[in-house]
């Protein structure tokens, strides 16, 4: 059963991968794919990702930099949109590696305060700090 609140308390979300030890890199990953599998959308229930080509394609995201955060929220938005098109948009759904492997993810996981990303919002001489606060708390709440 989905967490809801999952991504607001476990700290492996805010490890950072590509300077990290290791082992707290593998001790970490399995946090980040329990939490990926349970927000991806299947296409029919029951049916299981395939887990150890997809668990090669997060680490490798990870270890190029990706944040934990923006994974799931990508796969949490797509889940929302794989929902909202019914059957027909699940019969051709991508499958979590490609989803991963081939950049998809990164159109849904584009964060925005009062409809302003991060870098319009920092070159628009606002504080950062204050945009990185308001999605924390956003993720603490669960809406992402």
């Amino acid at each position: 059963m989905k967490n809801e609140n999952l991504i607001s308390h476990l700290e492996f979300l805010d490890f950072d991968y590509t300077s990290g030890t290791r082992q707290k890199f593998d001790e970490y990953l399995p946090g980040v794919m329990d939490a990926l599998w349970d927000e991806f959308p299947r296409r029919e229930p029951g049916v299981d990702h395939p887990f150890v080509p997809w668990r090669q394609e997060i680490r490798d995201l990870l270890a190029k930099g990706a944040r934990p955060r923006d994974l799931i929220r990508a796969a949490k938005r797509y889940a929302k949109e794989i929902d909202e098109g019914g059957e027909k948009v699940r019969k051709y759904m991508l499958g979590p590696v490609r989803f991963y492997r081939d950049g998809h993810w990164r159109k849904y996981h584009v964060v925005t305060v009062y409809g302003m990303t991060r870098e319009e919002w920092a070159r628009a001489g606002k504080d950062v700090l204050e945009f990185d606060r308001i999605i924390d708390e956003r993720d603490k709440a669960g809406d992402l």
